[in-house]
C-alpha cells in the first residue's frame, strides 16, 4: 500500500498505476448482516423462511459464522426452511456447493 488519501476516502495501492480502493468497499459485512438479520425477524404469519444471499464475500468469517449461526435457530425454531449462501471463488472455473447440515 502506497498511502492513504483521507479527502477522497481511499487507500492507494500503487501510485504509480493509479491503484485506489475505496474506504466504502472494503468491510466486514457487518451492514450486510444487519440488514438480514432485521428481514429473518420480520413476521410471516406463520409461513417458514427460504433465504437467498447474493454474495457474503464482503463477510469476515466472525459475521459469517454468526449468520449460519442465526440459520440454525431459525431451523431448530422451525421458521426457516432452506437459506442458500454465495460467494465468488476466484480458485475454480466452476459452479461448487457445500452444505451444512444441523441435528
Amino acid at each position: 500500500m502506497a498511502g492513504i488519501d483521507f479527502i477522497n476516502r481511499e487507500y492507494i495501492i500503487d501510485s504509480q498505476k493509479d491503484t485506489k480502493i475505496s474506504f466504502d468497499s472494503i468491510g466486514t459485512g457487518t451492514s450486510t448482516l444487519n440488514g438480514l438479520m432485521t428481514r429473518i425477524k420480520q413476521g410471516t404469519n406463520g409461513k417458514k423462511l427460504v433465504i437467498l444471499v447474493d454474495e457474503i464475500g464482503d463477510m469476515d468469517n466472525s459475521n459469517l459464522q454468526n449468520l449460519i449461526n442465526i440459520a440454525e435457530s431459525q431451523i431448530k425454531s422451525d421458521r426457516l426452511l432452506l437459506m442458500l449462501m454465495t460467494r465468488p471463488d476466484n480458485n475454480k472455473s466452476e459452479a461448487c456447493c457445500e452444505s451444512i447440515k444441523f441435528s
